[in-house]
């Protein structure tokens, strides 16, 4: 007799990522540990669920709206999360034709897709898509919320209005 062990995780994360996707996509890890955070491999698309790869740019919400779409045991990443993400070995790369951050290093490796945003109505992009913005958490003030930002060049943690529709990368709770 022999003796079977799973990986809940694993499990989940290609279920998560084959729903609704006709390409045939298996990723190995739902999540991927940066630090003392485990960040999910692929961004939200509709509420509630992850897109089927992790070069795609998923779904842009407002902030508000944000709050409420990761996946059961997955939240936004907050302000220290962020800044820890930032902190780690990170470089510019292209996966499947996408620009993006990979974070982390040998096996610990997560990619980023850049996804432009959207200002005001939900139709038009208002930056380039060769820049990444991602919500935080965070409440911020005055209408603005943290958010973690990145292009070619750099990255780093800021403040946009929380109308923006932003994408979302979650961390598990």
């Amino acid at each position: 007799m022999f003796k079977v062990q799973l990986n809940l995780r694993k499990v989940i994360a290609i279920a998560i990522c084959l729903a609704g996707s006709t390409t045939l996509f298996a990723q190995e890890e739902v999540g991927v540990k940066i630090g003392e955070t485990t960040w999910a491999t692929c961004n939200v698309g509709e509420k509630g669920q992850f897109t089927s790869a992790p070069y795609e740019r998923g779904g842009r919400y407002k902030w508000k709206e944000a709050q409420n779409v990761c996946p059961s045991g997955w939240r936004l990443p907050n302000g220290e999360e962020i800044n820890a993400l930032i902190k780690t070995t990170n470089k510019w790369v292209i996966k499947e034709g996408k620009g993006g951050r990979e974070f982390g290093t040998s096996s610990n490796k997560l990619f980023i897709p850049t996804a432009g945003n959207f200002v005001g109505k939900a139709e038009k992009v208002s930056s380039s898509s060769d820049n990444g913005y991602y919500w935080s958490g965070e409440k911020g003030k005055m209408g603005k919320a943290p958010y973690l930002f990145f292009n070619k060049s750099f990255i780093r943690k800021t403040s946009y209005d929380k109308n923006s529709h932003l994408s979302v990368r979650c961390v598990a709770e």
